[in-house]
């Protein structure tokens, strides 16, 4: 996944998320700072890795987190192209190519989307079989 500064200090700079966990705030300890904007927390909120999915978590910030302009009350699944607001800033969510298409599927990964869809032909047909036994 990677994070596209829209607006706020450092507007225009992408950044990598190779990490499982990272933290976003006002202060420099954060893995990603937002110096400057003063209606962000020290601390704001984070960002980890569940599974094949990201989730956005407001770690008790002043003036809340919103993404795609919905204040975050728990946990929340980032998705491809959404936008999450803090203070003055806006971040957008950008999935690489195997967590966009299909969240990140493990077969998918694996063995491509053609043979996904070949197992499911095999599954579908093998049902069809055990139905017709049945008759």
């Amino acid at each position: 996944m990677r994070l596209r500064i829209r607006r706020g200090p450092g507007a225009g700079t992408t950044i990598e998320c190779e990490r499982v966990r990272f933290s976003i705030g006002r202060s420099r300890a954060n893995d990603i700072p937002l110096l400057g904007d003063w209606r962000v927390s020290r601390r704001h909120c984070e960002i980890l890795r569940q599974g094949w999915h990201w989730i956005l978590v407001d770690v008790g910030s002043t003036n809340g987190t919103c993404v795609n302009g919905r204040r975050v009350s728990g946990p929340t699944v980032l998705r491809h192209g959404d936008v999450i607001t803090l203070g003055e800033s806006e971040i957008e969510v950008l999935m690489a190519g195997e967590e966009f298409a299909g969240g990140g599927n493990p077969l998918r990964r694996a063995f491509g989307t053609a043979a996904l869809v070949g197992m499911a032909v095999l599954n579908l047909a093998g049902l069809l079989l055990a139905l017709q036994v049945w008759r």
